[in-house]
């Protein structure tokens, strides 16, 4: 069906004063979307009205006026004792584009017509034109300001419950585990890339620091330019007072033309250099100027950064292409490299006598094969020795120089995270692995491992990225950024994520000019809900003048306010809610995808089967994840599914390690078992029987027909799950496209999950909670405060963080013992108070069984550990939030802990937590556990 009215846009605007113009919002390319039925969604509109000096005139003046409203309702509505934080965004957002990009694109309007005709197959495609950009701007920000003023007034009348997010501009925001934290609370910090440093903007979008360095800041072999030095430092210094944490290192391998290096050793450069890395990182120089830069740029910074929390990103996208056609691999290898390839080859083959017959050739010596086999290599020896070898070679290669930038900046800096951030299209889900990338060996290595993630709407004015089939299926392209979490949080579950460069809003093969707000809501909710930790999103293009940085890129967000705005509320969201985020990001994994890197080498469609077999599994809701042969020993042979996809090249040592995995008792899926380790990882045919029976085959099909079957052949196998699904589309049909995520050790009474409707239309969901009472079951949308049933409908794009209303234990012994239920009394007068027995394993009503006290160490290093012993199970209805201060008198408590963990205690049923902080030259530290009950 297609959407009738042509000007349609956000709901309300006849009643505007100046509906006759604005009446010509409208949203482009309806016929890109005639297909597809959207409910009830509130599109940024397009601007088709006049482009006049006198049109622009009354737009500011209409923005001026809509302004006043919106801060006359946030002081209503704070007077009323409700949280204004969302409706800063918005006033936040309405400021900079009022005051600052709208005048500057009107100003100087000539610039962007010029942006959009140098790429005209980008700009032609935007409804408003270049003209029409600055209108454009002002028009949404009277639509965001009215959709807060609306939203304040919901507040107010008790419609709506928002709750309040933590204020990133005091405290720490540190590493703890697999995520961040402030005050002992999950936290997803954020920012733009080139992010302009305002307050208010900070407050909006993100507070994390970046700051940038390079073999370029150097001005000889020796010495660093002390212009560079000095603003490096004072940039440190004016972040960390702005509290702009993590603070994040961007080390830059880029090298000017006009450099000293390029210069005086030209040979450096001359081969060997990619994309985002110009020299070779096999030439012994760059490895002295690289540690000359970190001792000297970076030798200090633990003095200037004291326990401030900073990552150092070691590379950027690194691309070390050697296939031809493969990027910049035309710029071939150097001889250093080469040299290095002809040791790799007489370490793995004793005598070219072994090789010739892995190869099948008559080489007369090792220097024989390194003049045959060059850079670029020919895309005809994929899938034979040739072509594995030399892939594997690239990426030893590319681990020893990732191993020596991770060993510099520890040297230099022993308390700041590294980080590489991978390319998030060229993943385990990119054709070719050409590129010298070991995603695992990356992804074991550093402290922080990450992408930059893509997405792309089904509204993209322009979309050339690969497997574009998801448009069939479903309203956003979910799986790119879903694949790679999961990947890397089965495999690190105990380190965070970072996506320092995420392409959700835009990116180089996609780009919508007026991207609909509830896109970046459930884009950034994926992300969150499956694993992200912290974000640097792409891309803030302005000066702080506004001034356009690159006129290369259009579309990006600083072009669209009710983008910034929607991306700056769903952050405020996820961190109001942070322990609830992570609660549902899969701790347990029962479906178990096995990446095969030599079958990634060498088939060029294993990618594109993973990818599908990926997305049948994490539509079904069960939690998935990937195992390598390397970490195929701790996958559960009780609990857990090995799911092989269409693998063909295996070694013979991994081969034998699926075998033995099965021949334990494992459960072995075999997708398209016909094609599944036929040839060796160097392309021999395998012989001989399969060795086990697998315990179901599946061919390869079509996304949601694999779903199916896998979902008939696994159900009898998955534990029960607390929270289960069904779901059915508009015409009572069983159908796909609702992604739950669910809090797996989650208490009976306070069950948690989140759900996404990526699909198409609406839905209908009726929810199943495992181990329930027959009573009827009330639903609490965390982000509302709206109460649902059992079964209910969702919008395309809707997200719901939904919880369970249920009897805690806490009130559950209040009725049973006929308890106070007073916090501070003491029914069994043991001198404890109830709650405070109740909390740490004591029994109110026994007078013998008093809990178990906190306790300080004192260690040998100087550090002082303060721990407490709790329950081990989930007790949802307290929070416990250790804290320590060296000033009593001030009432300054702080959760910044150097170490936090939990361990099995001697009592059964409980676990101590511990928390080490370094005490220094403090005189006095004392230390409590703030209880807080959460019913």
């Amino acid at each position: 069906m297609c959407l009738d009215n042509p000007n349609f846009g956000r709901g309300g605007l006849s009643s505007h004063p100046n509906a006759e113009r604005r009446a010509r919002r409208s949203r482009p390319a309806l016929v890109a979307i005639c297909f597809v039925v959207f409910a009830q969604l509130s599109f940024a509109g397009v601007y088709d009205g006049p482009t006049t000096d006198a049109a622009f005139t009354q737009l500011l003046s209409d923005v001026d006026a809509k302004r006043v409203d919106l801060v006359a309702k946030m002081d209503e509505a704070e007077q009323a004792g409700h949280t204004t934080a969302y409706a800063q965004v918005s006033l936040a957002t309405l400021d900079e584009y009022r005051n600052v990009i709208a005048i500057w694109d009107r100003e100087n309007n000539q610039f962007i017509q010029d942006m959009y005709s140098a790429r005209s197959f980008l700009g032609n495609r935007d409804p408003v034109g270049a003209e029409g950009v600055p209108f454009d701007e002002l028009a949404d920000c009277i639509e965001l300001a009215d959709a807060a003023i609306a939203e304040l007034q919901r507040q107010i009348d008790g419609e709506l419950i928002l709750q309040a997010p933590p204020d990133f501009a005091s405290g720490n925001t540190r590493v703890a585990g697999g995520r961040f934290e402030r005050d002992g609370k999950a936290v997803i910090p954020s920012k733009f890339f080139w992010g302009k440093f305002q307050e208010n903007l900070l407050q909006a979008y993100g507070r994390m620091g970046e700051q940038y360095m390079a073999v370029s800041d150097m001005e000889s072999a020796t010495t660093i330019r002390e212009g560079r030095r000095t603003l490096l430092h004072s940039s440190i210094e004016d972040q960390v007072a702005a509290n702009r944490l993590p603070l994040q290192t961007f080390l830059g391998h880029y090298v000017q033309p006009d450099s000293w290096a390029r210069i005086e050793h030209p040979e450096v450069f001359e081969r060997g250099g990619r994309e985002f890395t110009d020299y070779d990182i096999d030439n012994p120089l760059v490895r002295q100027w690289i540690e000359t830069l970190l001792d000297e740029m970076l030798g200090d910074q633990s003095a200037r950064l004291g326990d401030s929390e900073r990552i150092h990103m070691l590379s950027n996208e690194p691309n070390f292409a050697i296939r031809q056609g493969g990027r910049d691999a035309s710029h071939g290898v150097s001889d250093l490299t080469m040299d290095k390839y002809g040791v790799w080859l007489q370490n793995k083959y004793t005598s070219i006598t072994e090789l010739n017959a892995v190869y099948g050739t008559s080489h007369a010596d090792f220097a024989s094969v390194k003049a045959t086999y060059t850079i670029p290599l020919a895309n005809s020896y994929r899938g034979g020795p040739v072509w594995y070898d030399w892939m594997r070679f690239n990426m030893d290669r590319v681990n020893e120089w990732f191993q020596f930038l991770n060993d510099e900046v520890k040297a230099v800096d022993p308390a700041g995270k590294t980080h590489i951030k991978l390319w998030g299209e060229g993943s385990i889900h990119q054709d070719f692995v050409d590129e010298g990338i070991d995603i695992e060996y990356v992804v074991d290595l550093v402290d922080v491992p990450g992408t930059d993630n893509q997405m792309s709407s089904s509204t993209a004015h322009y979309n050339t990225r690969r497997n574009l089939d998801w448009q069939d299926r479903w309203i956003l392209e979910w799986r790119t950024q879903a694949i790679m979490l999961d990947f890397v949080k089965s495999l690190a579950p105990n380190k965070p994520f970072f996506d320092s460069e995420w392409h959700g809003l835009s990116g180089g093969r996609w780009l919508d000019f007026h991207l609909p707000p509830e896109f970046v809501k459930a884009g950034l909710w994926l992300a969150g809900t499956n694993g992200l930790n912290a974000m640097n999103a792409w891309l803030w293009n302005r000066r702080s003048d506004g001034s356009v940085r690159a006129s290369v890129y259009l579309a990006t967000s600083d072009f669209q306010p009710i983008q910034m705005d929607a991306f700056g509320r769903a952050f405020k969201e996820l961190n109001a809610h942070g322990n609830a985020v992570d609660s549902v990001v899969p701790s347990e994994r029962y479906h178990i995808i096995y990446y095969s890197q030599d079958s990634a080498i060498q088939d060029g469609q294993y990618p594109e089967n993973l990818i599908d077999v990926y997305e049948a599994l994490k539509i079904l809701n069960v939690p998935v994840g990937f195992t390598t042969p390397k970490r195929l020993g701790s996958v559960s042979i009780e609990s857990q599914t090995l799911i092989v996809p269409s693998t063909a090249y295996v070694s013979d040592a991994d081969f034998a390690g699926i075998q033995a995995f099965a021949q334990a008792g494992g459960r072995v899926v075999l997708v398209d078992p016909d094609n599944c380790f036929a040839r060796t990882e160097l392309g021999a045919l395998r012989e001989g029987e399969l060795g086990f029976t697998p315990f179901g085959e599946l061919e390869l099909g079509e996304v949601l027909g694999m779903a199916d079957s896998f979902g008939s052949l696994l159900q009898s196998v998955i534990p029960e799950l607390p929270v289960q699904l069904t779901v059915e589309d508009e015409n009572a049909n069983p159908a796909y496209g609702v992604l739950l995520t669910q809090d797996q050790e989650a208490s009976v009474g306070r069950r948690t999950f989140s759900l996404i409707n990526v699909s198409q239309g609406l839905r209908s969901v009726e929810v199943e909670l495992s181990s329930g009472d027959g009573d009827e079951v009330v639903l609490v949308d965390l982000l509302t405060g709206r109460e649902y049933g059992e079964n209910f409908t969702m919008d395309p794009y809707e997200v719901l963080l939904l919880r369970e209303q249920g009897t805690s234990a806490w009130q559950a012994l209040v009725e049973q013992h006929g308890l106070s239920g007073d916090l501070a009394a003491d029914f069994d007068a043991d001198g404890v108070v109830d709650f405070e027995e109740y909390a740490f394993g004591g029994d109110p009503v026994d007078p013998l069984v008093r809990g178990h006290r906190p306790r300080t160490q004192i260690n040998e290093d100087g550090s002082i550990t303060f721990t407490f012993v709790r329950p081990s199970h989930n007790r949802w209805d307290i929070d416990y939030v250790a804290q320590w201060t060296e000033d009593i008198e001030a009432g300054v408590w702080t959760s910044d802990w150097e170490v936090q963990s939990s361990s099995p205690s001697a009592y059964e049923g409980l676990e101590v937590s511990s928390h080490k902080v370094t005490d220094g030259e403090i005189e006095l530290i004392l230390f409590r556990v703030k209880l807080e009950n959460v019913e």
